[in-house]
């Protein structure tokens, strides 16, 4: 049975391909405000489960894979229309992506719980779903390439948590 918090889970890496179509069309606000209603279910989804009692281990490990499919398909779609051009947006970029994959893959390996979401980890996903929605929005571009600076130093800092977790 598809439960509302795992729907709210799947649509994240389902918005990608309009988001991706805004960006195509040149439909900079349809990417923002799509991006936005991505991000925000990363919060209703979880609070739904919990309020709801739907808090399962299927749903927290799809939930995790859902965030880091978001980030890096955000960030590689960035890159196509040309936002992550300079060294400044793409070094950022690859700190966070390798993140993403390297504590799925701990999550992955880790007995149950063993790797719960921390307070820089928290941070580190509010900066950087800030600096994704600036960066899809040009004028905001240089804001949302220091965000993501700010993101990659906070990506860096909860791996290291997770990693010592472990």
């Amino acid at each position: 049975m598809l439960t509302l918090p795992m729907a709210l889970t799947l649509a994240r890496p389902a918005l990608l391909a309009p988001i991706g179509a805004a960006l195509a069309a040149g439909w900079d606000a349809a990417a923002v405000a799509l991006f936005a209603i991505a991000a925000l279910t990363d919060w209703a989804d979880g609070w739904a489960a919990r309020r709801w009692g739907l808090v399962t281990r299927a749903g927290a490990m799809a939930d995790h894979a859902a965030d880091k499919v978001l980030v890096v398909g955000a960030l590689l779609l960035l890159a196509w229309a040309g936002r992550l051009e300079a060294l400044y947006a793409i070094a950022p970029a690859v700190i966070i992506a390798a993140r993403e994959f390297a504590v799925l893959a701990l999550r992955a390996y880790a007995p149950a719980g063993a790797v719960p979401v921390g307070p820089w980890g928290k941070a580190k996903t509010a900066v950087q779903m800030a600096a994704l929605a600036a960066l899809f929005w040009p004028p905001l571009a240089p804001a949302g390439a220091a965000l993501l600076w700010a993101a990659a130093g906070l990506a860096l800092a909860s791996a290291w948590g997770y990693a010592r977790a472990v």
